[in-house]
């Protein structure tokens, strides 16, 4: 058979497109097959890109407002007003016509309330008549316990209490919520009664007055709040009997 070279010539310029087919592809990553079910099978599978999970607290991360707890709350107004109270009975002078509370422990027929009398003594069992005018409660447990063990108890345990107070106190009157005595437990100034006995709507707290044997004293609330006439207007210290009046 003869072959014209024009075959030949087109057989080699068919060869050389080929082999540039074949290294073009691999160059760029393609598969040699043309084939596009060949190219599908064995191309690589993408990759899945890994999730990024949030990494959990630890233990010793705290909310930055967190609600305090009860161990962590201030302490109650009312435990602090509560011992202020009994730091004063302390402190209190026992005078004539006041109710005192005596406990002799272990021993009932002892304890109770007791009245001072008008000329400041209290009676007790086993030991008679005991002075406690011008004593605190503290000096007259110690009375106390020192004639009992004189008398008949061994190491006797005694505490004494004012339960009301009769010898000392003022009395208000007048346009409030709470009229009546008040006691004189320690230093007591108007400004202190007319703070806990609060003044009713129609109360003019600016003409009160302090009535002591025959004399008046007059304090001007309003003016005393804010801070006006302070040389006049003095928030002065009461004493047993005071008269309060609130117009």
């Amino acid at each position: 058979m003869k072959v014209s070279g024009k075959t030949v010539c087109a057989l080699a310029i068919g060869v050389f497109l080929c082999a540039t087919g074949l290294s073009f592809g691999q160059s760029e990553g393609l598969p040699s097959s043309g084939n596009p079910a060949v190219a599908a099978q064995t191309a690589p599978p993408p990759q899945k890109r890994p999730k990024t999970v949030p990494a959990p607290p630890t233990s010793s991360a705290e909310p930055a407002s967190q609600p305090a707890g009860p161990s962590q709350q201030p302490a109650q107004p009312a435990a602090k007003a509560s011992s202020d109270k009994t730091e004063a009975q302390k402190r209190y002078i026992i005078g004539p016509l006041d109710v005192l509370l005596i406990k002799v422990w272990n021993q009932q027929q002892l304890s109770g309330a007791f009245d001072v009398g008008p000329d400041g003594m209290v009676s007790m069992s086993l030991i008679g008549e005991v002075k406690a005018d011008g004593l605190s409660t503290t000096q007259l447990r110690d009375v106390i316990q020192a004639r009992l063990k004189d008398c008949c108890l061994n190491d006797p345990i005694v505490e004494v209490a004012v339960g009301k107070i009769n010898s000392k106190r003022v009395f208000v009157y007048g346009e409030v919520l709470r009229p009546g005595p008040y006691p004189l437990i320690e230093k007591t100034t108007i400004m202190d009664v007319l703070s806990e006995v609060g003044f009713k709507d129609f109360a003019n707290p600016k003409k009160i007055t302090i009535q002591r044997g025959d004399q008046t004293f007059h304090f001007n609330y309003e003016d005393f709040r804010k801070g006006k006439n302070r040389d006049k207007n003095v928030n002065m210290e009461l004493q047993t009997g005071d008269r309060i009046y609130v117009p």
